[in-house]
């Protein structure tokens, strides 16, 4: 799974994670990648794991748009991109 900390005075909001919220992107077609968002068992993290392998030797980008919210000041979180690219042997999935 992909993952990113964050800091917020209460914690990520559930509710607000859903695949228009956090996805993942490969960028040879800038196809969506199916997947699972989820928070960490805290609520301080933000989680995204693939239904599907990775392709080897690709890039990605994770995203996190700002209808992801705040749980206890209900304020939207900044928009957030992360890029990476699997090794030869591909990446995580299923």
């Amino acid at each position: 799974s992909i993952s990113a900390e964050i800091n917020t005075s209460g914690g990520v909001a559930e509710a607000s994670l859903t695949e228009e919220t956090v996805y993942l992107v490969n960028l040879s077609d800038s196809s969506r990648v199916p997947g699972r968002p989820a928070t960490t068992g805290g609520g301080d993290g933000i989680t995204f794991t693939p239904t599907q392998e990775l392709e080897p030797n690709t890039s990605y980008q994770f995203n996190v748009t700002s209808g992801v919210y705040d749980s206890s000041t209900g304020d939207a979180f900044a928009p957030y991109t992360a890029t990476f690219t699997t090794g030869s042997g591909g990446g995580g999935g299923p």
